[in-house]
């Protein structure tokens, strides 16, 4: 079996011994469900209609949709039917796939004895397409062949399959590979010419075939078609009597071993026109293969060139429309996987020139993004950058000029320009000192956009332009003006001066007069109040002199405005007199009959009275309450008695106690 191929007019370089041949015996026929009929039985030197693969296929670096047969069970690919008497696959300029065919031969006598054709019994050449895209194959089933068209019975049954090659983001391992399958197989003559294989060129390294000479058979390069030779019967390296013992010969093209990438476009000077060029570094390519799409997501075969020309131009497009382009690199029979950077998208665009919109103003230290906007081949720009958009953070007012191409090939320019706002600064000072419980006021000045104050250390903030803080905490303002550009500025308070405890000298009595408070030296204004908060005095004058009771506060500041504050409780203080009269007469004079201690400024009193022989004879807590001589409501006897005073008082501003005892006379 032979496989090979006739050079198209583009001129690849494909070599038939780059594809791997492989064969088993444990292979089956497909089972066609649904088959379309290409040839009936009976025929002879009959070629089928031109008939749509269903698919891409690639093989020895051509892409084919199409494909004949004839009734010998030759295939043609592309568009040219073959003739109807074709069998042999090493004809120059036909792309041929024979699984099993022959101009026959007499063994003997090398007589041509005439061409195969499809048996009336039953015979039949079908087709059927399996599988979705990107994985579909091609089943073209021979059934029941006359091997020799004398012949009378049903000699052979075999199939061809070949295998979607598509354009795949991912690889399809499958593209480009053909397989035979064999049931039946026998012949009714002795033959000398059989025929299997493939073939597309003129030269001998574009035909590759099967020696059936060897079992299992051998696959080689050949300079025309091998011509196989069996006597009448059973041709055993080919025949399979059930599925899973059949034989099958495969033919799988080589993956691409570098992807094609970097996929450009250009101007070409004239309208409509989109010039396309690319990279392709694979060593085992025979070409490259481009597709286009108006979607992004359709893509049809556009155009294929050789290795070594990684250009195209593509003409005849429509203004204002955006096309997108995948390019592949492609061997005898597979497509690569598509690189991320060979496929673009180019917009023929009705654009006149590029917009780079108003001018801008940033700070010092911002960036600003430029846009030149879509849809032009070329973009340059006067800080040197050539892609659509660039980032820039120039430190002083700058122009900037986009120079673009569009698809007519002219150069379009626009320029804006980006004004650089002077930094500026703002400050705030230290306070050398607050006194305690007060608070500093920051002031970041008026006119900003914004403010944001924040007193570190704490989760106080403030939006305005003043800040108050009562600590040593530093303070950070940042303020932004109406242009956006912002600058900060650091402070703080850098000593709180503690309140200090104002002292109160004088004595804080009253007894029938004033007291006279005054308080410490060295302030510069006294505060006096009482206990109800009512001001009494406000002045330089460190002393007061009060005439109640109660407690007074007094507040003072110094040079700093720093204060200090005292308080004093004065008290009504007078010191206790106490006398006890020695005699009375209660049943007698009038004048005298009540005894009575003479007293003042006494604030606690008990007075008890004993007989001579101990027994109390009167108590009382009250002062001016006295004794009438009785006991127990009978007059008492006259005679020496013993009175006993314990009281309490003030004296010098000081509760004191004190006892006396006095002998007392009860008179007649």
């Amino acid at each position: 079996m032979l496989i090979g191929y006739w050079a198209m007019t583009t001129g690849f370089c494909q070599q038939a011994d780059n594809y791997t041949f492989a064969t088993n015996k444990t292979s089956s026929l497909i089972s066609l469900t649904a088959p379309l009929k290409l040839i009936d039985a009976g025929a002879l030197n009959v070629t089928s209609a031109v008939t749509s693969i269903g698919f891409e296929f690639w093989f020895m670096g051509q892409r084919y949709t199409s494909f004949t047969i004839n009734s010998n069970g030759a295939i043609q690919l592309g568009q040219t039917p073959i003739v109807a008497g074709g069998n042999a696959y090493s004809i120059a300029g036909q792309a041929r796939i024979i699984a099993f065919s022959a101009g026959d031969r007499d063994a003997n006598t090398n007589t041509v004895l005439g061409d195969w054709r499809v048996s009336s019994n039953n015979g039949v050449i079908q087709y059927q397409i399996f599988g979705n895209a990107p994985s579909r194959f091609l089943v073209v089933e021979c059934r029941n062949m006359n091997v020799n068209f004398q012949s009378t019975t049903n000699d052979a049954t075999y199939q061809i399959v070949l295998y979607e090659t598509a354009p795949l983001a991912s690889a399809n391992n499958r593209g480009g590979k053909i397989e035979f399958r064999y049931g039946l197989i026998r012949t009714n003559y002795d033959t000398g010419s059989l025929r299997v294989g493939v073939g597309a060129g003129d030269t001998n390294n574009q035909f590759k075939g099967v020696d059936l000479s060897a079992n299992p058979p051998t696959a080689r390069i050949a300079s025309s078609s091998i011509e196989n030779k069996f006597s009448i019967g059973t041709i055993d390296v080919l025949n399979g009597a059930t599925d899973g013992g059949r034989r099958i010969f495969t033919f799988e093209p080589p993956y691409p071993n570098v992807q094609a990438t970097n996929l450009r476009s250009a101007c070409t000077g004239t309208n409509g026109e989109i010039k396309l060029d690319w990279d392709n570094a694979a060593t085992n390519a025979v070409g490259s293969v481009m597709y286009r799409s108006t979607d992004g997501t359709n893509f049809s075969f556009l155009t294929q060139t050789k290795i070594g020309t990684n250009t195209f131009t593509d003409k005849g497009l429509q203004i204002g429309q955006t096309y997108y382009y995948r390019v592949f690199s492609v061997t005898e029979g597979k497509l690569c996987e598509l690189a991320p950077s060979a496929q673009i998208s180019v917009t023929l665009s009705t654009a006149t020139t590029p917009n780079l919109g108003a001018d801008k103003t940033i700070c010092r230290g911002q960036s600003v993004a430029l846009d030149g906007g879509a849809g032009f081949l070329s973009y340059e720009w006067s800080s040197g950058e050539k892609t659509q958009k660039i980032q820039v953070s120039p430190t002083q007012t700058t122009s900037y000029i986009l120079t673009v191409t569009d698809n007519q090939c002219r150069k379009l320019s626009d320029t804006v320009n980006i004004n650089v706002q002077t930094p500026f600064k703002i400050t705030i000072d230290d306070v050398a000192s607050i006194c305690e419980g007060d608070s500093a006021t920051f002031d970041a000045g008026a006119g900003f956009a914004s403010y944001a104050w924040q007193e570190v250390g704490t989760n106080r903030t403030g939006n305005r332009s003043i800040f108050k803080v009562s600590s040593t905490n530093n303070v950070i303002v940042t303020v932004k003006n109406q242009q956006g550009c912002s600058a900060s500025d650091t402070a703080k308070v850098k000593q709180i001066i503690p309140r200090k405890t104002l002292k109160i000298s004088g004595r804080p009595v009253i007894c029938n007069g004033a007291a006279n408070l005054e308080a410490e030296s060295g302030y510069t204004l006294y505060e006096w109040a009482d206990s109800r908060g009512s001001i009494l005095q406000s002045s330089a004058n460190a002393t007061i002199s009060v005439r109640e009771a109660g407690k007074y506060t007094v507040s003072a500041k110094d040079s700093l405005g720093c204060g200090a504050a005292g308080e004093v409780t004065v008290t009504e203080c007078c010191e206790p007199v106490l006398d006890i009269p020695n005699a009375f007469t209660p049943h007698s004079t009038p004048a005298n009959n009540i005894f009575r201690v003479r007293h003042e400024n006494l604030l606690q009193f008990k007075m008890q009275i004993y007989d001579r022989w101990g027994v109390l004879v009167f108590f009382s807590e009250d002062p001016e309450s006295g004794w009438n001589g009785t006991s127990i409501g009978r007059p008492c006897e006259s005679g020496v008695y013993q009175v006993i005073v314990e009281y309490s008082g003030c004296e010098n501003g000081k509760t004191v106690r004190g006892k006396k005892q006095e002998v007392l006379n009860l008179l007649d």
